[in-house]
């Protein structure tokens, strides 16, 4: 799980779908880490966790996906996430 998150990173777009899923299959448990990880320096890896809380319709996250609408790499995913979560 934690090895996962690491790699939310990853160019690699198979291995993301991979990470995308096994944090999925993790539910509600994955949803605090990818909050965290919101306030992560790496762009890629804020975009998505934005994108896997809409995945996993966290609602809760909106206020921590907000400030993403102002990064120039972030700005797409968080507006996706924000849309799906009913927010945009």
């Amino acid at each position: 799980f934690e090895r996962a998150l690491e790699r939310l990173d990853t160019t690699n777009s198979l291995e993301f779908l991979s990470i995308q899923d096994l944090l999925k299959r993790f539910g509600a448990r994955s949803i605090a880490p990818l909050r965290a990880t919101l306030k992560d320096e790496e762009p890629r890896r804020q975009a998505r966790a934005a994108t896997l809380l809409a995945d996993l319709d966290a609602r809760e996250a909106i206020a921590e996906i907000l400030p993403l609408l102002n990064g120039k790499k972030t700005k797409l995913s968080a507006l996706d996430a924000l849309s799906r979560l009913g927010d945009a």
